[in-house]
Parts: C-alpha cells; structure tokens; sequence
C-alpha cells in the first residue's frame, strides 16, 4: 500500500503546483479580418491556433472583440494570448510594447488597396492629401506598427484616416469617404480577390515589421515556448503547407 501512497502524494503535488495544466487557453481575436479570421471556424489563424492547441492537447476558446482591445484584454487576464495578424518586431522595439510574441509564421507586409473604378494605377498617383484608411491597432494610436510606418514613409502627403476594425475600413472605401487603405498584404489580396471586382491593390507588398505571431504578456512566456516548439514542428512538416495553401494558394 506504501506505492499507492506514493503515488497519490506525488499527483497531489502535481496538481498543487499545476493547477493550469488542463485549463482551457482563452484566445483573443476578432469577429472577422479575412483571410485570418473568417469566423471563429474558419481562417488561416483560426484553424491554425487549433492545430497548435490540439499539438500541445489543450482546450481553447476563442474570443472575438475588436482589435486594439486585444491588449486590454491581456492586461485584464481576460484572455491569455491574442492572434490577428498582429505584427512585431523580432529585435527589440518600442511598438512591440510590453508583450511577448511567438515564432513569426508569416511575413509582415502592407500594400495599398483602392476602388477600380478610380482607375488609379500607382500609390504615388494618389492625389495629394489624400484620406487613407488604416485599422487602429492599439488604443493609443502612436503605438501602432502599420501607423508608425505609415507616417514614416507617407505623410505629409497622404493624410491618415483611423478605424475601429476592417469592416469599417472596408465599407468607407466602398463607398468613397477614403481614396485608398494601408492594410496587411493578405488583407489587400483577399478583397481583391473576393471583393466582387470592386477592389484592385497598389504596388507591391511593402515589409512593415519583421512577422505574423501569437502576442501574450511575460507571465505567459512558458506556453509561447509551447507554441514555439508546435509551431517548428507543423513547419517542418505537410500541416502548415497544407493550411497555407488553404488560404494563401492562388
């Protein structure tokens, strides 16, 4: 019987110690920024933070707020890591913020997108002062990576105009309040593709920052390294060719 006690001392101990080991991961990421998140069953990081889920055997809700809440909700422990195309730096950078990031698994590029109608053909015959429309990526909206590159490269000729998401985004192009948008290259080709003919990207992908990754705060360092690992190992292998080709594959 002294095994069985054993046994249980150390399980007990276990579970003192790890009383997270089972929880259910809390993702934060939005309702809906095609081609990343199509719904919460569908989109390249949507089925992607469930394979790594189901390669690390943990549980994870999704859930969907607007973007530049994804860091108060971090803050607030109401999620424990957030994915949307959010873009880092690998080196150290003020934008990056406080927040931890995972491996990069995609590149972080920017390219323009406007009406075809308007017949412009070149982001340098853009009218000057021009309204471009970007999605605020953080409550402050200084801090914004594709925000702090734009008015790097583009102001003072073009002129900055904010948005709460990419519906909106979407919608004052379409009906004119803007001339053109700045978004994620991926963002751009999908309504270019599936925008009905009513969209036509600029140029070509411009980098911004240094990649696509899963965001947390420090305290979560060790299930980053848990991704981390995952996502080496579906790089590696058929998985991620197989999802990118999903959603990427032209």
């Amino acid at each position: 019987m002294r095994w069985i006690k054993n046994v249980s001392s150390v399980l007990i101990l276990f579970l003192s110690i790890s009383p997270t080991s089972y929880a259910t991961i809390k993702v934060g990421t939005v309702a809906f920024d095609p081609p990343y998140v199509i719904s919460l069953n569908q989109g390249f990081e949507t089925d992607l933070i469930k394979l790594l889920c189901r390669h690390i055997h943990r549980q994870c809700s999704l859930i969907p707020m607007k973007y530049q809440a994804l860091f108060s909700a971090l803050e607030n422990g109401q999620i424990d890591i957030a994915v949307d195309g959010i873009d880092f730096y690998i080196t150290p950078n003020q934008l990056n913020g406080h927040y931890i990031y995972s491996y990069p698994y995609l590149l972080s590029k920017g390219q323009f997108l406007v009406l075809q109608s308007h017949g412009v053909k070149s982001v340098d015959a853009l009218p000057k002062g021009s309204s471009v429309g970007l999605v605020q990526e953080n409550t402050n909206r200084s801090q914004g990576i594709f925000y702090s590159f734009f008015m790097t490269h583009y102001t003072p000729k073009l002129k900055i105009t904010l948005f709460p998401d990419l519906d909106s985004l979407i919608a004052a192009l379409s009906n004119g309040r803007i001339s053109a948008a700045f978004v994620d290259n991926n963002e751009a080709n999908y309504w270019e593709l599936n925008g009905g003919g009513k969209f036509t990207t600029l140029g070509k992908p411009i980098k911004v920052a240094d990649g696509i990754g899963v965001m947390a705060l420090p305290k979560n360092a060790p299930l980053i390294q848990q991704l981390n690992q995952q996502i080496k190992v579906i790089e590696g292998d058929q998985e991620y060719l197989n999802l990118y080709n999903t959603y990427f594959g032209i």
